[in-house]
């Protein structure tokens, strides 16, 4: 029998990647929650163990606005998915109304916390986070991005598959291939 030895963040980057995978090639959504919750509560507790500097969009930025008696009911609620499809102890019978969209948010908030905490990003973590970019016109406004990062999005015409993930990841792979420095180094600038 072979032993490994993975560390806290190799196990967090392995979910997060996995759980981006699954997402950009359109599979179950419960296993992409579930495997970017585990993530993201790895580094959450590593970010909160002093040793790492970073930042969480969600349990940070917006908690932040959240008033102080709802702050407990707030990450009760934004954990009520990651909690429903992992235990059954207080509600074997129950049933749960899952909005999939959380899932962007999720996989998102992982992604920021690895790359703060390590300066790196994966390539299925660049594809996701310019896929994020790329889909969400309405809150993202990439004029404001350095020169060097808005590249990437004006010389690919990346945009035009948005409806086509599949065909986003391959064009994805061979902008890796030839400028791996495009996504492992200019998409850690954005955001």
């Amino acid at each position: 029998m072979t032993f490994y030895k993975i560390t806290k963040i190799e196990a967090s980057k392995r979910q997060l990647d996995c759980a981006l995978e699954l997402f950009l090639n359109d599979q179950d959504i419960v296993s992409i929650h579930t495997l970017a919750s585990a993530s993201q509560k790895i580094l959450l507790d590593l970010k909160s163990n002093k040793k790492f500097k970073a930042t969480s969009l969600i349990y940070d930025k917006l908690l932040a606005y959240v008033k102080d008696d709802k702050k407990s009911y707030f990450i009760t609620k934004t954990r009520s998915y990651q909690n429903f499809f992992k235990h059954a102890d207080n509600d074997p019978d129950g049933i749960l109304e899952f909005n999939p969209e959380m899932n962007m948010y999720v996989l998102l908030d992982s992604i920021l916390l690895y790359e703060q905490i390590t300066n790196n990003i994966s390539f299925w973590m660049g594809t996701y986070k310019a896929y994020f970019l790329l889909s969400n016109p309405e809150l993202i406004n990439i004029e404001s991005f350095p020169e060097s990062s808005k590249s990437l999005f004006t010389q690919t015409n990346l945009n035009h598959f948005i409806g086509d993930k599949k065909k986003f990841i391959e064009i994805m792979k061979d902008i890796y291939k030839i400028h791996p420095e495009l996504i492992e180094g200019e998409l850690i600038k954005i955001f």
